[in-house]
């Protein structure tokens, strides 16, 4: 049995209340989730089901494309960015659900290489991608162009072992 089930709750008294259940008969196994800034909208990384969903704040689906092993997901004003950790890849979709960029190949370093790249952070111009496997996170714009790098797998002040997600938080 799989939970295929997105939860949006709030607190009330100290306790979670479950205001809406987004369920979706094609979704198996919902990995990450992000909800756009405005709360308009909710993008859903579906790794079993090798897809990316979006919908209203309503739990109306807008569109779903397929994404092999879909992981990481992250939404802004224009854009669905998702990584697909069967190719190796990382994606950007438009909101009405064209792929607009795809990059990514399996490779140990250099541009447009990723051995499991596992999340998605969105940093003013920049998208944060972590890949666990090479120990990297990578900073790419929003056409997932490279900027920069760091970290590699390993103990050490510059390595990091294993990291599965970044965020930035205050700069």
């Amino acid at each position: 049995s799989h939970n295929e089930t997105i939860l949006q709750t709030r607190i009330e008294n100290e306790k979670l209340v479950v205001e809406l259940d987004i369920k979706h008969s094609e979704m198996i196994s919902p990995e990450n989730v992000a909800v756009s800034d405005d709360g308009s909208k909710i993008a859903v990384a579906d790794y079993d089901g090798s897809a990316i969903f979006l919908f209203d704040n309503q739990g109306n689906l807008i569109w779903k494309n397929n994404l092999n092993l879909a992981h990481g997901v992250a939404i802004d004003e224009d854009a669905v960015y998702a990584t697909g950790l069967m190719d190796r890849c990382v994606t950007k979709y438009t909101l009405d659900g064209k792929q607009s960029v795809l990059r990514g190949s399996l490779k140990m370093e250099g541009k447009d290489a990723y051995v499991w790249p596992t999340s998605l952070f969105i940093y003013e111009e920049y998208v944060i991608l972590t890949d666990a496997h090479s120990g990297r996170v990578i900073i790419l714009d929003k056409e997932l162009e490279y900027v920069n790098s760091f970290g590699a797998n390993g103990l050490g002040v510059q390595l990091l072992n294993f990291p599965y997600c970044t965020i930035v938080n205050d700069g």
